[in-house]
């Protein structure tokens, strides 16, 4: 991994399928350690609330220009899947290739996928 020589309050990073229960508490951590924190979510009223210092964008994991737009401009991005209730790997699948093909096209130099 390249070092960089930012510091973290001129980082940004951004969330995708972290909005629930288990991806809220990274938020929480990205938005302590003064990283910009940029979410995409389906309900973006709700998520805004939840973290007032985050940028949030309405949008779907699903949809490849939602992830485009969240991606533009970041340094890093933190996907968490969620097919849990679903149970459907299809889900997790179509929406990891997604962030995967959009990563690439941006040359985003860091993905982390939980």
């Amino acid at each position: 991994m390249k070092e960089s020589n930012k510091t973290t309050s001129q980082l940004t990073i951004a969330v995708l399928g972290g909005t629930g229960h288990v991806g809220a508490p990274y938020i929480t951590e990205f938005l302590d350690e003064v990283v910009h924190t940029r979410v995409l979510a389906r309900t973006p009223e709700r998520v805004a609330r939840s973290f007032l210092r985050a940028e949030v964008l309405v949008g779907s994991m699903m949809h490849e220009t939602d992830v485009t737009r969240v991606l533009e401009g970041t340094h890093a991005v933190f996907l968490i899947m969620p097919i849990g209730g679903n149970n459907d790997a299809e889900i997790e699948l179509r929406a990891a290739r997604a962030t995967i093909t959009n990563a690439r096209a941006i040359q985003l130099p860091h993905l982390s996928y939980a």
